[in-house]
């Protein structure tokens, strides 16, 4: 490292011997300082610091003669400082350690021995080089010296924190300075302060960190054994879930533990397997490890849409098929049998004209088949027999009353009060009180008959659903009509007259109005004909 000197140098000198005098004018080119000792131009403690002059143009006072030097040391980087040598080269001593020292050049020429102005070079601090070694159990490790790795040595100025990574909790550390230097024997801590003497020896000062293993500590018992969690990121792959132990830390290859649980991109079919033990801790090692594995199941196709989703259709039904799984193929069945890859495979909307329940099944490579799907599709007829509205209607289906799904009327669902493990009420949206029952042998359908008097004249389709073990549906339909309602009829009430449109008070048949009036003309002349006769 060159340290350039300001430039700008001027001296005067004279001839005494004749009394003549005469001014000189010398350009000094900058003098280098070179530290010899450890490759550096840092001063260092026992390090030797040589001074290389600069040149200058040869006038009047000759050519380039000795230069003088002059050593200074201060506490300060500015300032007044204390002369400490002045020889050419210098080498610092522990009385220099912390503290600046700079020289002063003063050139002289060949002819004169009449000096120049002296020129000073920049204030250098002066330090000691510390390097440290790890032996022991903490092979492997990286020393650092105030945060700069120290393997290859630093040059310090005063107290510096040196500190290295330990193999495990609970592990206790001996520093050892070489010469000793300072307190800094004996500490337990990977991370100390370091504080070198006032005056430390020359040279380079070694520290060595030696770990050893805590005997004592505590092994801890592996965790209860556990189950990993899958989830399905979309159709492409899982994340495997570790379940949450408290003091753990978690792997997936066996060696590295951390905090993370979780492994996404897992696909299908693959197995996966997770670690857990409990954490070191102070008095405590980590403890053994608890593995558990998974193979990750195929993903499954999405059930295919049936649509309509059933229900009762004169003349002809069409029936459209669809599935969110991009690539699957369909199959279905009309005769209530489970579809598989060998059912009819759907191409496209089919038209159905007697009635069926359609299933449908989704299929693809490397994928799990879906859930078969089910819907019941009823052609009316013409000759259904109304029901009594003075009594409740009851229907049977063939079925197992303990996989009773929905009951739905016209495709509405009505809801399901359990009263027992064999019967349950039945409710309907807006109707107050029970709308009907529900019975096992095997299943029994009753609708009360005051709930059967609010339902307008017409058909009705009574679907009873039934989740089998597979997860598949099946549904048992069956039709009924509502009669019209007869209208109640009018009843005269209290004894006043019966009015109708806004005409008289009427009695009797209108039809019969010439009879009354003959019969009051007869009965008027027959009183005449009696007053008559008692006049004579």
């Amino acid at each position: 490292m060159t340290v350039a000197l300001p430039q700008g140098y001027q001296f005067t000198g004279g001839a005494l011997g004749n009394l003549k005098l005469f001014t000189v004018n010398r350009q000094l080119e900058p003098p280098s300082i070179t530290a010899a000792s450890y490759d550096t131009a840092v001063p260092v403690v026992g390090g030797a610091v040589t001074v290389t002059p600069g040149t200058y143009t040869a006038n009047e006072a000759g050519a380039e003669g000795e230069h003088r030097y002059t050593w200074y040391r201060s506490d300060r980087e500015t300032g007044l400082g204390t002369p400490i040598a002045r020889t050419k080269d210098y080498t610092p001593t522990g009385e220099d350690f912390g503290k600046y020292i700079w020289v002063e050049t003063t050139p002289r020429g060949e002819i004169t021995n009449f000096g120049g102005r002296p020129v000073a070079s920049p204030r250098l601090q002066v330090g000691v080089k510390l390097t440290v070694a790890v032996t022991g159990s903490a092979g492997g490790t990286s020393p650092t010296i105030d945060g700069t790795a120290a393997g290859g040595g630093v040059v310090i100025y005063g107290p510096v924190t040196v500190s290295f990574t330990k193999t495990a909790a609970g592990d206790t550390v001996k520093w050892t300075a070489s010469p000793n230097e300072g307190s800094f024997d004996d500490d337990t801590a990977a991370t100390a302060v370091y504080t070198p003497a006032a005056q430390p020896s020359a040279g380079t000062i070694a520290l060595t960190a030696t770990l050893t293993v805590n005997a004592k500590d505590q092994d801890q018992p592996a965790p209860a054994p556990f189950e990993l969690a899958y989830t399905a990121n979309g159709e492409t792959d899982y994340t495997v879930t570790i379940p949450e132990i408290a003091g753990a830390e978690y792997s997936f290859d066996g060696t590295t533990f951390g905090a993370e649980r979780s492994k996404t991109g897992c696909k299908p079919g693959e197995t996966v397997t997770g670690y857990a033990r409990l954490a070191a801790k102070p008095g405590y090692n980590a403890g053994a490890v608890t593995g558990a594995n998974v193979t990750l199941p195929l993903l499954d196709v999405h059930t295919p849409t049936i649509s309509p989703s059933g229900g009762t259709f004169t003349g002809a039904q069409s029936v459209t098929l669809s599935c969110t799984t991009a690539g699957a193929d369909i199959y279905y069945t009309l005769d209530g049998n489970t579809p598989n890859a060998g059912s009819t495979r759907y191409t496209g909307t089919f038209t159905l004209t007697k009635t069926a329940t359609v299933k449908a099944i989704a299929v693809k490579a490397g994928m799990a088949d879906s859930i078969v799907a089910s819907a019941s599709f009823t052609r009316a007829t013409d000759d259904l027999t109304p029901v009594d509205l003075t009594k409740d209607a009851t229907f049977t289906l063939n079925g197992d009353f303990a996989l009773i799904g929905r009951v739905l009327l016209d495709g509405k669902e009505m809801g399901q009060v359990n009263k027992t493990p064999t019967s349950a009420d039945l409710t309907w949206a807006g109707y107050p009180g029970n709308a009907g029952k529900l019975e096992k042998g095997s299943v029994i359908v009753t609708l009360y008959k005051e709930f059967l008097k609010t339902l307008p004249e017409g058909r009705y389709t009574l679907t009873v659903e039934f989740n089998d073990a597979g997860g598949s549906v099946s549904t048992g339909d069956l039709q009924f009509a509502v009669p019209k309602q007869q209208e109640p009829k009018p009843t005269a009430t209290g004894g006043g007259s019966a009015k109708t449109g806004g005409g008289s008070a009427k009695t009797g048949d209108e039809s019969n109005m010439a009879l009354w009036i003959v019969l009051v003309c007869v009965a008027g002349f027959a009183v005449y004909r009696k007053r008559k006769y008692r006049n004579q």
